[in-house]
């Protein structure tokens, strides 16, 4: 078994595509991929078990450990970018626009912006590329944070409820109808999360939750406590419900069949689920805003880490999942790039566009 277990580390580096690997995941995958999580546990045992012999060998497994994951960390961010995008025969000067999420993409757990990332947008949008800001985040939101780094061409913001041009100029919206608000009203006093909507640039809570301080540090916005009843009649952009996963797994479940003609329900990250206006979605609003802009998907290579990307991720000539974006979104798409936190928006551009 000791000599099964180290030969499979050691010769693994040639038979995994490096490409599917990330440091969030690495160390997991390994033990998975290669079938050893039970055969490490009784290694380890074993180990213990043989005085002196048993440290030698403890010692010679971690080096090779070790050496596994800092390989495959560099093969990541070499052998990904190369492979994955010459083998698809794109045509560079093809791809006019760069549509790309915000959080999870190119913006990291700590809500900043890699200059790295920033530098790499800036000399493509200097080479007459479009840059498109497809975000969850409202307007107001969106510009708070990417102020003094870049300067998008256009923002597809709310999920695809809101578009806006270069100068904030609205080019078109979809909101909440207005009979669905009793239906999410209820729905939001039977769940204890925070549930929240926007109204223009403010975001309201019916109910004071934890979610609310995690929240206004989230959007650099402090939130208004009101009465969900006392809206009747206001635009409201979108809803947004803030907490544990399975709580809010049930929640779209009643939402959907509750309001199934009315509202759409997807998740930004598994902790937030956004509520919008049936028919709006990321691709919708990305084609919506190209036709203003004078393009089309075939054209746009789009970036994104969540399930609110992932239909704007398979509509586009380029579709791009990050490293970090759970497994599933990586595989329904045909390209994977580093992690946010590897700045792997900007490796991409880096080697299609060979800047």
């Amino acid at each position: 078994m000791i000599r099964k277990v180290l030969s499979k580390l050691s010769l693994s580096i040639e038979i995994v595509n490096p490409g599917r690997f990330n440091r969030s995941n690495l160390s997991c995958l390994i033990m998975e991929t290669f079938g050893i999580r039970a055969e490490m546990e009784s290694l380890h045992s074993q180990l213990l078990a043989l005085p002196l012999f048993g440290i030698f060998l403890t010692s010679y497994f971690n080096f090779l450990y070790t050496r596994f994951v800092a390989v495959m960390t560099n093969y990541q961010l070499s052998y990904i970018y190369h492979h994955m995008t010459a083998s698809k025969n794109l045509d560079p000067s093809k791809l006019r626009f760069i549509a790309m999420d915000m959080d999870g993409t190119i913006l990291d757990e700590g809500y900043q912006l890699s200059p790295h990332v920033a530098d790499t947008l800036k000399k493509l949008q200097n080479q007459g590329k479009k840059l498109i800001i497809a975000t969850g985040r409202i307007y107001k939101a969106a510009k708070i944070v990417l102020a003094d780094s870049f300067e998008p061409d256009a923002f597809v913001c709310t999920n695809g409820a809101d578009i806006y041009n270069r100068d904030g100029t609205i080019l078109a919206s979809h909101h909440i109808p207005t009979e669905a608000l009793p239906i999410l009203t209820k729905v939001s006093r039977d769940h204890d999360v925070l549930f929240c909507c926007y109204v223009g640039e403010r975001w309201i809570y019916d109910r004071y939750s934890p979610g609310v301080d995690f929240y206004e540090k989230r959007t650099g916005m402090k939130g208004v406590r009101k009465n969900f009843d006392s809206l009747v009649g206001e635009d409201i952009l979108k809803f947004l419900a803030v907490g544990p996963n399975e709580k809010l797994l049930e929640m779209r479940e009643t939402i959907l069949n509750s309001a199934p003609d009315l509202l759409d329900a997807f998740f930004s990250h598994e902790t937030m689920l956004e509520i919008v206006a049936s028919g709006v979605s990321k691709r919708q609003g990305l084609e919506e805003c190209l036709r203003y802009l004078g393009g089309s998907l075939e054209e746009t290579i789009a970036f994104g880490d969540a399930e609110n990307d992932l239909e704007m991720l398979r509509s586009v000539k380029v579709g791009v999942a990050m490293g970090n974006a759970h497994s599933y979104i990586q595989t329904a798409v045909p390209y994977v790039t580093a992690s946010v936190d590897d700045d792997g928006v900007a490796r991409f551009l880096e080697e299609l566009f060979g800047i």
